[in-house]
């Protein structure tokens, strides 16, 4: 490093605010000793003193999460600090955020934390960047193992901060400023400083500071302290004074530490991090990856000086970008910086990167050079000057570099075919749309396929149903996000199969209803550039059932005329899945006590037949003479009912891109179902149905008179007095006896359940909580009833519901003996979907429907108190 450049950069450490550790803050001016005295440490040098950390390896998995590392010193630019750390520039960072926060493939952003702190430029406009994409992101920062000063403003900005449980130095709140007076070294060197300055205080920090100097110095570093004490209340949700109090005060703290004052949510690894978000720090199987790129670097560039590639840095100093001197850190920023400048993606390879960046300027020249967009070309006549400008077609929808290479390497041509292609097309892919570019990729590949024959290249059946698969799976990601399941029901197999969102949302032509109808017409055969033609609104009649030839397709298109078929099979496919899983998500309460029966296989009355038991054994006589006994039986008749609804999706949804409107209304009436029958199920519980024996189901009539169920208790119950009341019952329920009460025995059957409805929730629970008896007003009293039942709350049951706010219910195992049962139709156990496109209306029209019963069938497992 020239001389004059390392005086400027020594001069800027000692003078100015810093947010970093001081004895990270030391060992960069110790470095810069050691470079002034021209003594030159090797990159692993620097690294080995100050214990610099490499980022880690790209993590593979079936979910798109963006990791970005927060290493090392925190600068505004790569510069020279970057090579004693590693470190991170929060220019480049930024635009790596900006494009993860934009990418709809991306669910999450993990800010993985690994640094001391830095400087002051850049800081807060990158934690207000991520502070603000809270809303459109979940962004996690996890810490490990350090994030201090000017890390933890930038972290602390993302929806929650976890620290890894070995995280020891996390905090450092306060802003750091050092300045070395070395007048009298001069002095005792023999030189004597002059400086002449043309302002007061121009030439202040060259020599011993003055008071006003000092003050002017302390007063910068207040001012940065309040905006960092202020963004960390507003990033930590806590008053500032609870910030000054309890955030270090300048010191650090570990993972517990910072968790108890509020800095940190959690205590988690990395690994445990991604896991929750369905990432794994392994390849996967399959060998997906999950992350887009583990650092603000672009993939595949050398990260070691001794591996710089001459060429490319060439052409990085041709672009203004770095000098010839630049470090390792300087040459992949800057080469970072030149692809996300052009919104470009790095190509993998040196040889690749070299071919990417002259295409790239190749273009940009030939686009100046025909006074491109934007590109104003001065003119002289006469004694003025004027303007002209020539505007380019410019691509609204343009596909990269690396995703035209990919596509042409997806086809069938021959690799000399695929370097041909390529050649042709990219120094034009700037003036094309990406449907434009598809169709050139396309005709290509007809031109090299003779056996194609005329037309258009059509997928096969398996490439259609991959198709299918991948654009109902991208509908659910885009209705779960990170919420998916491992596995979902494939209705076309009936079997759970693993669920690819993640892939699917990586494809940008499945992002949106309209893209998925554009790509149906593409796999039915209809060329690109005439599915480019039809509006929005077209494709969404086309896909809801107009005729069409109306819409300007020939007989010759053949399969156009079923794509209302295949969309509608889309999402079909995609309703099930969410009706399924909302059912089985739904919050009911009634098969935890009640029996579920054997499905029922048609609609036809059921007679239950309860067997009633032996009465007590007799005495044998001399003679060995047996009499014989029968049983009393009871029957209970139930039949099945049919529950459903029926909506319609209307184009005008498609046309609007609504489809998410439509595939709530499956998860909607999941839950709904599902409800309904909660609500059934309780019903013999609020209505008190007639038995077969002609006695209600609930009364207080003895056991021994026909139609008594002796399993009814009335009266007010004092505050916490409901110790006493299950008692009563309990006992009730242990002296119920066989369907012939006189002959038979007591059947001591004891109570597993306790139902109530939510407004005596907090008695109910006083009661089966408490260690000590609630009614006895003392602790001397124990409290029998702890933990006896399992608490049911259930408001299907309560005053909203049609039944009492007062009123609960004891229920014995349906394992001991029947209480209620439920059944539903055989092969229909799960709501059946069934979806059609409309005849009567532009629509897809969707039904669903379920048979369910539910039925009282013995009272002596069952026992209600009124409670009034």
């Amino acid at each position: 490093m020239k001389r004059r450049r390392l005086q400027n950069v020594i001069s800027a450490v000692c003078n100015t605010p810093w947010l970093i550790l001081p004895e990270k803050l030391q060992q960069i001016r110790h470095l810069l000793a050691l470079r002034a005295q021209g003594i030159r440490l090797t990159s692993d040098q620097i690294r080995a003193r100050i214990g610099a950390t490499n980022a880690p390896q790209t993590v593979e998995s079936r979910k798109q999460v963006t990791v970005l590392n927060l290493f090392g010193t925190i600068s505004h630019r790569a510069n020279f600090l970057s090579e004693f750390s590693g470190g991170t520039s929060t220019e480049v960072f930024g635009k790596f955020f900006d494009e993860a926060v934009a990418d709809p493939d991306v669910i999450a952003i993990v800010i993985l934390a690994d640094t001391p702190g830095g400087s002051v430029p850049g800081v807060m406009e990158l934690s207000n960047k991520i502070y603000a994409a809270r809303a459109k992101k979940r962004i996690i920062t996890v810490i490990d193992p350090m994030m201090a000063s000017a890390g933890l403003w930038i972290g602390t900005a993302a929806s929650e901060v976890v620290a890894s449980p070995s995280a020891n130095q996390i905090g450092s709140v306060g802003c750091l400023l050092i300045h070395d007076d070395d007048t009298e070294a001069l002095a005792d060197a023999g030189i004597d400083r002059t400086i002449i300055a043309t302002s007061e205080f121009k030439g202040e920090l060259w020599q011993t500071l003055t008071d006003s100097a000092k003050a002017h110095l302390r007063a910068q570093c207040d001012e940065i302290h309040k905006q960092f004490v202020d963004a960390l209340a507003r990033n930590c949700g806590v008053s500032v004074a609870h910030v000054e109090t309890n955030f270090g005060r300048g010191r650090t703290m570990n993972a517990a530490q910072a968790m108890a004052a509020g800095i940190v949510h959690r205590i988690a690894t990395l690994d445990e991090v991604l896991a929750e978000l369905g990432v794994s720090s392994e390849p996967s199987a399959g060998g997906t990856t999950g992350v887009h790129q583990t650092a603000a670097t672009p993939p595949g560039i050398s990260k070691d000086a001794s591996t710089m590639n001459k060429k490319i840095l060439t052409r990085l100093i041709r672009a203004g970008l770095v000098d010839a001197e630049c470090t390792a850190e300087q040459y992949n920023a800057a080469l970072g910086q030149f692809f996300a400048d052009r919104k470009l993606t790095a190509p993998t390879g040196d040889e690749a990167i070299i071919g990417a960046i002259d295409t790239a300027i190749a273009m940009e020249g030939r686009q100046a050079g025909t006074a491109g967009a934007g590109t104003a070309t001065p003119t002289t006549a006469g004694t003025g000057t004027t303007t002209q400008t020539t505007t380019l077609p410019v691509a609204s929808d343009r596909m990269g570099m690396a995703d035209v290479i990919a596509s042409i390497n997806l086809t069938s041509l021959n690799p000399q075919q695929r370097l041909d292609l390529q050649g042709s097309l990219l120094p034009q892919i700037s003036t094309l749309t990406t449907a434009q570019v598809l169709d050139r990729i396309n005709q290509a590949v007809v031109a090299n396929s003779p056996s194609v024959g005329s037309g258009t290249v059509r997928n096969g059946a398996a490439e259609q149903d991959k198709f299918h698969a991948a654009a109902r799976d991208a509908i659910l990601m885009r209705r779960w996000g990170g919420d998916a399941p491992a596995q979902i029901f494939d209705s076309r197999t009936g079997q759970m199969v693993a669920f690819n969102g993640a892939a699917a949302a990586r494809d940008y032509s499945l992002q949106s209803p309209l893209r998925i109808a554009a790509r149906v017409l593409v796999q039915a055969g209809i060329p690109q550039s005439r599915v480019d033609q039809l509006a929005p609104m077209e494709l969404a009649q086309l896909m809801t059932g107009v005729d069409a030839a109306q819409m300007g397709f020939l007989a010759s298109d053949g399969p156009a005329y079923n794509v209302s078929g295949m969309f509608s099979n889309i999402l079909f496919d995609a309703s099930n899945v969410l009706l399924r899983r909302s059912y089985m998500d739904a919050r009911t309460t009634f098969q935890i006590w009640m029996r579920r029966a054997e499905s029922i296989p048609n609609f036809k009355p059921v007679h239950k037949v309860i067997a009633g038991e032996l009465g007590d054994p007799r005495a044998i006589p001399e003679n060995g003479a047996f009499e014989e006994v029968t049983m009393a039986d009871g029957k209970e008749k139930y039949q099945l009912v049919v529950w459903g609804e029926m909506f319609s999706c209307s184009w005008q949804l498609i046309a609007n891109d609504d489809l998410g409107s439509f595939m709530e209304v499956d998860q909607k009436m999941g839950r709904a179902m599902k409800r309904k029958q909660n609500r059934l199920a309780y019903g013999p519980l609020r209505d008190n149905p007639t038995m077969a024996d002609t006695g209600a189901l609930f009364n207080s009539t003895a056991i021994t008179t026909a139609g008594g169920h002796n399993n009814l208790a009335t009266g007010a119950i004092t505050t916490r007095q409901y110790g006493a009341q299950f008692s009563t019952m309990t006992k009730k329920m242990r002296q119920q006896r066989g369907l012939d009460p006189v002959a038979s025995s007591a059947l001591n059957i004891a109570p597993e359940f306790v139902i109530f409805p939510s407004a005596i929730r907090d008695e109910m629970l006083y009661q089966l909580g408490s260690d000590a008896e609630p009614s006895a007003g003392h602790s001397g009293v124990t409290n029998i009833y702890q933990r006896a039942f399992t608490p049911i709350e259930e408001e299907e049951i309560g005053a909203g519901s049609g039944g009492s706010d007062t009123a609960f219910y004891l229920a014995a195992n349906s394992g001991d003996v029947d209480t209620l049962e439920y059944a539903y139709l055989q092969g229909l156990e799960s709501p059946r979907l069934e979806q059609a496109v409309s005849f009567d209306r532009l629509a897809i029209r969707k039904r669903i429907y379920q048979a369910f019963a539910v039925k009282a069938i013995d009272y002596r497992g069952l026992q209600k108190h009124a409670g009034a």
